[in-house]
């Protein structure tokens, strides 16, 4: 590689060519050289193809073949399409995106949602009816029936309706939902409505999900996950990405992982599957946006890792018989789809490449773009391809790319666009199955298609028509049929019908398979939540005989909503929550879902895990379960429940565990120049810590020393001009750096590490001011926990009062009560680095 890079410098330097500076390259540090391709690649040209052509130019993996589906004028720039119950496609034009290498006219109202049906019954889609016009920028559809589709357009979430069933909406209401991000940064924005086995509707990107029964409309906060699409698996959960980072997801509900607002980062939510990204694409890459960067390209000029990873599916059909439950993944950037295949791992999944250094489906094609993709009712899968030379966004298109574009011609033209079918090379092509206008016995009787599609389809529409005759049916699938899925699709529909009674839920609490199971105590949780004696203790009762992780995990977060206001309930529930704690300690996921629950009550809940026989030799996993309770403890802020946690660390009785909770107590103790945790007088432990022989319990008092506030006074108002600046940060923080960091500062696994409490906002501004000036590469801890990302990067665009309002609002916002960072301290720091031409390392800003 270093022999490519060198090569490629000389080739700059003889045939530098002029282009406008563009933002991307505002995430460079000053003075980087974006070197064009090395001369010794012969970049092959890269015309527009007619469809039959592009055909010609992909390979895919044998024993399948590739169809079109539709092409332009039929469909143009899409970018997310789904099957209805009618077997019509709907899909999603995003015909703003881009419409020149500037980007210029982005938000103008050109978007469409489009319906495509196929009425010969050939394959090939053949009628177009446009159901809304006038959006800018849509990226997602979810049809609802009835005529009805949410659909996801900036500024707003709408619900459009068909009042006429003429075909083309004719009313739309706005949800009055706040939708950031619509048009600033497309890119991070909510997409990929989906329809999820309890009923709900999820988003990819968005830290709510949705129910809607009849006009009524109502949200809930989750977990936020996923960049550019997502999908469900057969057992209920969701599989996302982010663009370097191909395959993650949420092991148990999102809606779990926002319950204990002190917990950070549950293990049971966005976990990444597989930690290998590199990367096999058929053809050059030389147009990925910072291919001049050392390690973004192979010595061939391959792309080496993910750097546009997005739309995984779960496939849930039957077609491709040998592919189901494996996920599949589009790399836009690279030109081809991945297979992976998902394991289970404990409580979570693990994922690897379903075929090593082969992708899937892959192009010669420079042009296709696969962007999302669908499950189909004929069992297929369905690729959208954006078919264009150009989807990176202005936003993040670098002069390097820029170049390529207009030296290629790459930018036009535009509006075209294709959806490809793969299936069996084997065999004829099979017929959609048509979900709409069946009797609720024929609906019941789809809910055992072996294509999950056409189940999801059947379950909705029963559920839609609340048609409670299709019980019986049902609950024969519930006990009786023969996969697993199929059982756990029939417990979920039955409880959408309000029909699932106590036998049906007893007795696939002792199924065979985890998966059922799992749904079982998840679908007995309302009754659990509401205080049902019975159900909390059949389920406290099942919990102690569990053995799988999977339905541990599930156990363990049903029976944090057991109701605190009846103490026997409550007690019952914290006994077979220190079981589950003691025996799956060692399974991240459970020990988050156990804690999940516990908010406010840790202190309790530790008493008891202590009389527990098994705790009085700790094992290792025992004391990490100790440390991320003291965590949540602590974060909390009540001095009072602190100093029984600190008197409870250094009780001798316990020795063996108390060092575990003090590391949970460093853990989350606020920073220096944090707002510090208000304590009528110092708890009589700092001494006994301060005169300990350890080092570590000495140091654990230095910490707490400086982290507590006896004082009892109010911090000093600022003056105006200080106020002024904070809230120009404010407003700067939320355009240049929420999208990744997030509004709260808790940043996001796979994307950003947090903000609040990190000791590099908090610690010496001039570390803070230089890393974000010139930016970071690199792994980076923070607050204890290690970061992976591919690059942070800079902001030196900004002025040096930008800058200094930025930097000054994180180290205020979330209790934060570091001192503030003035213009010209920026200004300083940004002549001293002037010559720096690499982003920084964490090596490098330990040792400067």
């Amino acid at each position: 590689m270093d022999r490519v890079i060198a090569r490629a410098l000389v080739f700059a330097c003889a045939c530098a060519v002029s282009a406008p500076a563009q933002r991307g390259d505002e995430k460079d540090p000053p003075g980087t050289v974006q070197a064009p391709p090395p001369g010794f690649l012969s970049l092959p040209p890269s015309p527009p193809l007619p469809p039959h052509e592009e055909l010609a130019t992909f390979t895919v993996q044998d024993g399948f073949c590739v169809e079109l589906v539709a092409c332009e004028p039929m469909v143009e720039d899409p970018v997310a399409a789904v099957f209805d119950a009618h077997a019509r496609l709907w899909v999603v034009e995003m015909r703003g995106f881009m419409p020149d290498a500037d980007g210029g006219g982005e938000s103008e109202p050109n978007g469409r949602i489009v319906v495509l049906a196929d009425r010969d019954g050939d394959g090939a889609m053949d009628a177009r009816t446009v159901f809304a016009d006038g959006l800018a920028l849509p990226r997602g559809v979810l049809p609802l029936g009835d005529g009805r589709a949410l659909v996801l357009a900036p500024p707003s979430i709408w619900l459009f309706s068909d009042r006429d069933r003429d075909g083309v909406a004719d009313e739309r209401r706005d949800l009055g939902l706040e939708y950031p991000n619509g048009f600033s940064d497309p890119e991070h924005a909510a997409n990929t409505p989906l329809v999820g086995p309890d009923g709900r509707i999820w988003f990819a990107r968005w830290d709510r999900c949705l129910r809607i029964d009849g006009e009524t409309v109502t949200s809930e906060p989750v977990a936020m996950g996923g960049q550019w699409g997502h999908a469900f698996d057969d057992a209920g959960r969701l599989v996302n990405n982010g663009n370097s980072d191909y395959l993650r997801g949420h092991p148990a509900s999102p809606h779990y992982g926002v319950r204990h607002p002190f917990l950070d980062a549950p293990a049971f939510v966005n976990r990444q599957y597989d930690k290998d990204q590199e990367v096999w694409p058929m053809r050059i890459t030389p147009g990925v946006n910072r291919g001049y960067q050392k390690g973004t390209l192979r010595e061939d000029g391959r792309l080496w890792r993910f750097t546009a990873a997005c739309a995984p599916l779960v496939y849930r059909g039957d077609w491709l018989a040998a592919c189901t439950g494996d996920v599949f993944v589009c790399e836009p950037s690279a030109h081809f789809v991945r297979r992976a295949v998902l394991r289970p791992d404990g409580a979570s999944l693990r994922g690897r490449v379903a075929e090593p250094q082969r992708e899937f489906l892959a192009s010669t094609d420079e042009r296709f773009r696969p962007v999302n993709l669908a499950d189909g009712p004929d069992g297929a899968l369905y690729v959208v391809d954006l078919y264009r030379g150009v989807i990176q966004h202005k936003n993040y298109l670098t002069t390097y790319l820029r170049r390529q574009v207009d030296e290629r011609g790459l930018a036009s033209p535009i509006h075209l666009g294709r959806i490809w079918r793969v299936r069996p090379a084997a065999g004829e092509r099979r017929r959609a199955v048509v979900v709409a206008e069946r009797s609720a016995g024929e609906l019941a009787a789809l809910c055992e298609h072996d294509n999950g599609h056409v189940r999801d389809l059947a379950q909705q529409a029963l559920v839609a028509a609340r048609a409670k005759s299709a019980a019986p049916a049902l609950r024969a699938q519930a006990l009786h049929a023969v996969r697993a899925a199929l059982r756990s699709q029939a417990l979920w529909t039955l409880a959408g019908l309000c029909a699932l009674d106590r036998g049906t839920l007893a007795h696939a609490r002792d199924d065979a398979d985890p998966d059922v199971r799992a749904t079982a105590v998840r679908l007995t949780e309302p009754r659990v939540a509401r205080g049902d004696v019975i159900a909390v203790i059949r389920v406290a009762d099942a919990a102690r005989g569990e053995s799988a992780p999977r339905v541990a995990m599930q156990f363990a977060l049903t029976l944090g909503a057991t109701p605190r206001a009846d103490t026997d309930l409550r007690v019952r529930a914290h006994v077979a929550l220190v079981d589950l704690a003691v025996r799956f300690a060692g399974d991240p996921a459970v020990r988050d879902a156990v804690l999940s629950g516990l908010s406010g009550e840790e202190l309790a809940f530790l008493a008891r895990w202590s009389e527990d026989s098994r705790a009085s030799a700790p094992r290792d996993e025992d004391l990490e379960f100790l440390r991320r309770l003291a965590q949540c403890v602590v974060r909390a802020r009540d001095a009072g429940a602190i100093t029984v946690l600190l008197e409870r660390a250094v009780d001798r009785a316990h020795a063996g565990s108390g060092d575990a909770l003090l590391r949970g107590v460093l853990d989350a103790l606020p920073k220096k120049g944090s707002k510090r945790i208000a304590f009528a007088a110092e708890p009589e432990t700092l001494a006994r810590l301060r005169g300990s022989t350890d080092a570590f319990r000495r140091g654990v008092a230095d910490r707490l020393a400086e982290a507590i506030d006896t004082s009892g006074a109010a911090a000093k108002d600022l003056d105006p001009a200080s106020r002024a600046m904070l809230a120009r940060g404010a407003a700067g923080y939320a355009l240049h750096c929420a999208a990744c960091h997030q509004p709260s500062g808790t940043g996001l696994d796979g994307l950003a590490p947090p903000l609040a409490g990190s000791e590099w906002v908090l610690g010496d501004p001039q570390v803070l001011t230089r890393l974000v000036l010139r930016g970071l590469t690199g792994p980076i801890e923070v607050a204890g926990r290690r970061f992976e990302l591919p690059l942070m990067p800079d902001h030196a665009r900004l002025s040096d009062d930008e800058l200094a309002a930025s930097l000054s609002h994180v180290r205020r916002a979330w209790d934060h009560e570091a001192s503030l960072v003035d213009p010209d301290f920026v200004a300083s720091q940004r002549k001293a680095t002037a010559e720096r031409v690499q982003p920084y390392t964490v090596r490098e800003l330990q040792t400067r």
